[in-house]
Parts: structure tokens; sequence; C-alpha cells
């Protein structure tokens, strides 16, 4: 029975990952169901959908980059500073 609990521990981020994907795909499929009906078909509903995930990936990176940009800035200006130290040790 550990081995078990042991098993599902490691494989836990994996399967949460897939019900992830699965929930997304449900959520999603009833949006390019109802917009088959446009002019275009599947191709242009499935296009729609792909950029709006594009779009919204750009805008989570460009969220999370601004805030880590400025840090590694302070990073990189405290760095000469802590080699000197290393150098006097």
């Amino acid at each position: 029975m550990p081995a078990l609990f042991h098993m599902c521990s490691k494989l836990s981020p994996i399967l949460l990952s897939f019900l992830l994907i699965l929930l997304i795909c449900l959520a999603v499929t009833p949006v390019v169901s109802l917009m088959r009906a446009w002019p275009g078909g599947r191709k242009r509903a499935t296009g729609w959908i792909t950029a709006g995930q594009v779009v919204v990936m750009a805008v989570s990176g460009w969220a999370i980059l601004g805030p880590m940009r400025s840090s590694l800035t302070k990073v990189w200006e405290q760095m000469p500073d802590d080699g000197a130290r290393l150098q006097k040790t």
C-alpha cells in the first residue's frame, strides 16, 4: 500500500497536467462547435481559438517578464559587489 501512495505522489503533476488539458479542451469544444456555423467552417473557428490562446500566452508572458526584468537588473547590479567580496576572502 505505501508503494501506491509513493507512486501517486510521483504521478500527480503529470495527472494534473492531463486533467487541465482535458478541462481546457472541454471548455473550448462548444465554442468551436458554435463558431463552425460561421463562414469558413471549422478552419476559421480553430484559427480564432488558436489566435486567442496565443494572445493570452503573450499577455501572460508580458505580465511576468516586466517584474522579472527589474529584479534581474537589481541582481546584475549587485554582482560586482558580491564578486569583490568573494575575492577578498
